[in-house]
């Protein structure tokens, strides 16, 4: 199920937002839900830079530690976009740390090539143009379908689909119970549920805009 059209790209901001806030003041289970969603994003910019296996495992680490450090200091207030591209610069400059190691020790890691890299990714520090909007709508997409994903996760496959299949796809309760084995008040119970709790996550907007 591609649940990506349903989140605007401003309630991606909205509720990363909240997730940078609290990951800020040290809570773990929102350190956790922004590692869910920003983790595959941050290998994705590494795996560009030519890296792979450990040593893009050890780059990632090394992002997350210095981004862990500093997140709370972090102008949170500035959204999920401006953080987005505050972890791409955290990124890159990690990716040249491990390029300019590389660089002093030629025998081990292949000289001029390890420059060229390093060259190379400095570069792509500042995309730009149209190949930097369509990155940034295929990011856009993918960190919707994570952030749905965690609160999807919380609910039951008929709970979630009771939700979906009346606010989503226009269908009638007692279309959708039948089509579940469920009751039709048990649909619009199952539908408060999880619009209660993508109000929550969405900071009180409405999901279903």
């Amino acid at each position: 199920m591609d649940d990506s059209h349903y989140l605007p790209p401003h309630q991606v901001d909205s509720t990363s937002t909240r997730l940078i806030r609290r990951a800020g003041e040290r809570d773990g289970d929102a350190w956790r839900q922004l590692v869910a969603v920003y983790g595959p994003v941050v290998r994705y910019w590494i795996r560009r830079a030519g890296l792979a296996g450990s040593d893009l495992a050890d780059v990632f680490q090394e992002v997350l530690i210095a981004v862990s450090r500093s997140i709370a200091n972090f102008e949170r207030e500035d959204g999920g976009a401006k953080f987005r591209a505050w972890l791409k610069t955290v990124t890159v400059s990690k990716v040249n740390d491990y390029f300019r190691h590389q660089g002093k020790h030629p025998l081990a890691y292949g000289g001029s090539t390890a420059m060229m890299r390093f060259v190379e990714v400095e570069a792509e520090s500042t995309f730009g143009g149209d190949d930097d909007a369509a990155l940034d709508q295929s990011e856009d997409a993918f960190l919707t379908q994570r952030i749905l994903q965690l609160v999807k996760g919380e609910f039951r496959e008929k709970t979630w689909l009771s939700f979906y299949r009346t606010s989503v796809d226009g269908r009638t309760s007692q279309e959708v119970a039948e089509e579940l084995g469920i009751s039709a008040l048990a649909v619009r119970k199952n539908k408060s549920r999880v619009m209660q709790r993508l109000k929550e996550a969405l900071g009180n907007t409405d999901p279903s805009r």
